[in-house]
């Protein structure tokens, strides 16, 4: 064999790393899905609590312009 052939055995094994890198890989990538969920499941109500508050908060904003509005005209 000349020094540019290349052994079954050595194209077995470069394969066969790959195949386990991307494998790694893929795992990984399932893994932080999954975490992604996780952290979602707990991000959405917070976030669903605040929209609520910051709703509130515009509404009473206007209601209290409202109220200096009327005081206001009434002085």
């Amino acid at each position: 064999m000349s020094e540019k052939e290349v052994s079954n055995k050595a194209i077995f094994e470069l394969v066969s790393s790959l195949y386990e890198k991307v494998n790694n890989d893929v795992t990984m990538k399932s893994d932080l899905e999954r975490v992604k969920e996780e952290i979602l499941d707990v991000v959405r109500p917070i976030e669903r609590a605040v929209d609520k508050d910051a709703v509130k908060l515009v509404s009473h904003e206007s209601r209290i312009t409202k109220l200096e509005r009327h005081l206001a005209l009434g002085s």
